[in-house]
């Protein structure tokens, strides 16, 4: 006999597959105190509009925790074995990096989507919203990066460029400071 399932506090809000509607936002407009992503928003298409969203929803005063892997998804799939004997090739971390937009559109699978959106994107999102953060945890891949995946991010920062996965915590400034 299953359990009874556990009751979620009212104040708490679980949102799957970024299925971020109107009624959502509206209901929930500068009440959220955390919102946190592990390894998700690489995966969004309208990445631009769900960060504008999540602001909106977060009350000053309040916090991001993004978590976000930028290393080929199909390489960890398909390649993962090679992890186990200690074989892991950096550059093939950073493969999906390499193709152009054409190509890239003809392998991106919708089962694994990435939007191949950099750092500095992210950065520039950040920005944008008026938000103030701190990166963790940088991780750094090798390879050449096609002109057509850097014309996808806003802005060039070469220091920015080569990080693989990064961790940043955002937070919502207090009205008045």
């Amino acid at each position: 006999m299953r359990p009874p399932p556990i009751p979620i506090p009212e104040k708490e809000l679980v949102v799957y597959n970024t299925d971020l509607k109107h009624e959502l936002l509206s209901k929930y407009k500068e009440s959220v105190d955390l919102i946190v992503s592990h390894q998700v928003q690489e995966h969004i298409v309208e990445l631009r509009a769900t960060f504008e969203m999540f602001n909106a929803m977060l009350r000053p005063g309040g916090a991001m925790y993004n978590k976000v892997d930028l290393s080929d998804h199909l390489y960890h799939g398909t390649f993962s074995f090679l992890k186990k004997i200690g074989l892991s090739d950096p550059v093939q971390v950073s493969m999906y990096l390499s193709y152009s937009a054409r190509v890239f559109k003809l392998l991106n699978s919708r089962k694994c989507f990435m939007n191949r959106k950099l750092l500095p994107f992210y950065i520039g999102l950040i920005k944008d919203n008026h938000l103030s953060y701190t990166l963790e945890d940088l991780r750094y891949f090798e390879g050449q990066i096609h002109d057509d995946a850097l014309s996808e991010n806003d802005e060039h920062n070469s220091s920015f460029i080569k990080i693989s996965s990064f961790g940043v915590f955002i937070r919502k400034e207090s009205r008045g400071n």
